[in-house]
């Protein structure tokens, strides 16, 4: 199989490299740099297409845009690629790339996913839709951006009714997923993937509906896994943790592609035994 890995990154570039150049011939990469970053392109892997288009604030739609620049750019490269892959520059490979192929049907999406609305979402996941916010501006993991974007979207609730929610069904889950080639068209020129993206113009966490939402409502919904073969661990107070040595037997039991979050100080030792196992196949 042909391999396409779309990251997006902001710092460790140790790590990111490793990435890059850890895996074989038959990954191509393409690397969105977030235009906040101290990071350049000549800091990253000649191997890897590199570009930089957006400032990525957390929560914001810049970070699904980043990814849709990526894959874009990677399906009209000429290249036929069988998997797209939608990873950070804090991930690592979960498996040996021979297990790629065992893991992976050439026809199949990967991705996690539940229906909207969800009890555990802010009103069920609906307001990224219906309403504004100032994410893509602030960051609103700060005190002072937080209380502004709550009270603007006070405002909203007072003063109108927000925006329609749109005809088709909306689905949540994580925006990290491999999806195959012959389904990138449709995310990318679909008149659903078009629309949905403009409704989540100046939200917060569009991207945790985008892929669901476009790929459920499309031709290839019959062949979606609902797992996005990555593994992570959300039991800690800020999650997803950042993994370790003792995570090792965890992931590599857990028959998934990829593992996240790593950093190369923190996860030293993990990267390292990982490498070894991967080596070994």
């Amino acid at each position: 199989m042909k391999h396409c890995i779309l990251m997006t990154v902001y710092k460790d570039v140790e790590q990111i490299n490793r990435i890059i150049e850890f895996a074989p011939e038959n990954f191509d990469f393409y690397v969105h740099i977030d235009k906040k970053s101290k990071l350049t392109r000549s800091d990253i892997s000649k191997r890897a297409n590199v570009f930089s288009e957006y400032r990525i604030y957390w929560g914001a739609v810049e970070h699904l845009k980043a990814f849709l620049f990526l894959m874009n750019k990677a399906f009209h490269s000429g290249k036929q690629y069988d998997f797209y892959h939608l990873i950070t520059g804090q991930d690592f490979y979960a498996t040996s790339f021979d297990n790629f192929e065992k893991l992976l049907d050439k026809d199949k999406i990967y991705i996690s996913y539940f229906n909207l609305p969800r009890k555990k979402w802010w009103h069920g996941g609906l307001a990224i839709v219906r309403y504004k916010s100032f994410a893509s501006k602030l960051d609103l993991r700060k005190r002072t951006c937080k209380v502004l974007n709550y009270l603007y979207y006070i405002c909203q609730r007072l003063f109108t009714r927000g925006y329609d929610l749109p005809s088709y069904r909306l689905y949540g889950g994580l925006v990290y997923c491999s999806i195959c080639g012959g389904a990138i068209k449709w995310v990318l020129d679909s008149e659903i993937s078009r629309d949905l993206l403009k409704r989540l113009e100046n939200t917060t966490c569009g991207e945790e509906l985008f892929f669901q939402t476009v790929l459920l409502n499309s031709p290839f919904s019959e062949n979606i896994i609902n797992n996005n073969l990555r593994i992570m661990d959300w039991n800690v107070k800020s999650p997803p943790k950042v993994l370790r040595e003792e995570d090792f037997r965890k992931i590599i039991g857990s028959n998934c592609l990829f593992c996240r979050k790593v950093d190369s100080k923190a996860s030293k030792m993990l990267i390292k035994l990982l490498m070894n196992k991967i080596c070994l196949g």
